[in-house]
Order: C-alpha cells, then structure tokens, then sequence
C-alpha cells in the first residue's frame, strides 16, 4: 500500500514541532530520559454496508495490496493491515495495526453485528452509488447504517 500521503499528512501537522530547535540543556541538569520504545498500536476497522457492494474486495485490497473479487462473506472475516511509521515526532518507531473486520452485508447477519460495533473504533461504510441496490428510501442502505 502505499503510505506517502498518510506520511505527508503527518509531517504537515508536526512541522511546527520539528522547525523549533530543542532548548539547550540546564547546567547540572539530570540525564536525559531513556529513549522511548517502539510504540504498537491497534485500531479495530469495521468495514459495514449492504451485501455484495465490495467490502471484502476493498479490505482485502488494502490487506494485501492485490485486487480479487469475492462473493458473499459468511459472518465476519478478519484480517490484520500493519504500518510501520519511523518519521512521527514524538515516538522513533510506531506500529500501527488495523484490524480489518469484514462484515457480511446480507440481513441474516444484521443482528450479530451489533455485538461487535463499538464507538472506540474506525468505521468504514461501503455502498454500491450505482443505484443498483436503492433501498424504499433511496439511500442505498446507507441511513440503516449511520443509526
């Protein structure tokens, strides 16, 4: 995948913090605090949305950075998207992994979806904009999945 505008995103926001020079240390000050550790972090993904509008495609694509088309998901299927960012400010290392939870989008599976929605996470809605798959309310599904 390619990560430079996620990277170029992050430097814009930090160039403030990078153009200051450090303030020269104190005489007799204490020794400088160990470096930080490698941070790991983790941000659950749920990729929602009617049934055969690409959600599996598009997690997969960004899982493993190839195009295959899939049928039907049965449930949820898991997958993992990791990042390793060495340029953020405040931490030498960071690993970031999504945790890409791909949600079948057929209504047998609606009310099993709702044990693992959580507000801590990052939601990813998926719709067919084609029209071909319009609900009663011409929103193609898309007002089910924002309430």
């Amino acid at each position: 995948a390619d990560f430079k505008p996620i990277l170029s995103a992050l430097r814009e926001l930090t160039e403030d913090a990078r153009e200051a020079p450090p303030a020269p240390p104190a005489p007799d000050s204490a020794p400088p605090p160990p470096a930080a550790k490698p941070a790991e972090l983790f941000l659950k993904t749920l990729f929602v949305g009617q049934g055969y509008v690409g959600k599996s495609t598009l997690a997969n694509r960004l899982a493993t950075d190839e195009f295959q088309e899939f049928t039907r998901t049965k449930g949820v299927a898991i997958s993992d998207l990791q990042m390793t960012f060495d340029e953020l400010p405040a931490l030498p290392r960071t690993t970031l992994t999504l945790k890409l939870w791909d949600f079948g989008g057929q209504t047998e599976y609606y009310t099993t979806h709702v044990a693992f929605l959580d507000t801590r996470c990052l939601y990813v809605l998926v719709w067919d904009a084609s029209g071909a798959q319009l609900d009663p309310e011409g929103t193609h599904g898309v007002s089910f999945w924002l309430h």
